[in-house]
């Protein structure tokens, strides 16, 4: 009981009262919405009024999806240095990213910095990250919320243009009959 309970709670008090470098949090929330139709494309879509939340759904969960991935975490820490600020020799041993980390030891290390959140029912997609000092945390939480903006922006546009592309389909076939 002593080996297994009292001294690791002794070592844990003593690590986080003494040790361990303070975390601060930032959190932010967004929710995708698709286009209100009136009429959808498909006979099912037509009925119900659903025809965009197949779209929507699957657009939040490649949101999700680039929240934890490589290609954000490099675009953020292009901005900000996050390499610099999560190596940096003020931070505790155990909670420091190694300087000489590769790729996929940053990501994996990011992927402890950040949680994600998806409410399936009503579309909200939250996330906090996690950083040294309470400004950089805020400034993380900023890029990847201008990063994800500009992601769902995209996927917005190539559905508008996809959407368009079928419509001037339907156009001229129903011109040719």
């Amino acid at each position: 009981f002593v080996l297994c309970v009292i001294m690791p709670l002794i070592a844990a008090t003593a690590y986080y009262a003494t040790i361990a470098t303070d975390r601060y949090a930032s959190r932010a929330g967004f929710s995708i919405r698709g286009i209100d139709t009136s009429a959808g494309i498909d006979g099912i879509g037509a009925l119900t009024g659903l025809a965009s939340s197949g779209s929507t759904t699957s657009d939040s969960y490649i949101v999700l999806s680039y929240l934890a991935s490589r290609e954000l975490v490099e675009a953020v820490d292009d901005q900000l240095d996050l390499r610099g600020a999560y190596s940096a020799s003020d931070v505790d041993l155990l909670s420091r990213l190694p300087p000489d980390a590769n790729v996929e030891d940053f990501l994996i290390y990011w992927k402890m910095r950040i949680n994600t959140q998806f409410d399936p029912s009503s579309g909200i997609i939250e996330f906090e990250v996690q950083s040294f000092s309470q400004e950089h945390a805020r400034d993380i939480a900023d890029a990847v919320l201008g990063l994800t903006q500009a992601l769902v922006n995209d996927l917005s546009a190539n559905a508008r243009s996809d959407a368009l592309k079928f419509a001037r389909e339907e156009v001229e076939l129903q011109e040719v009959r």
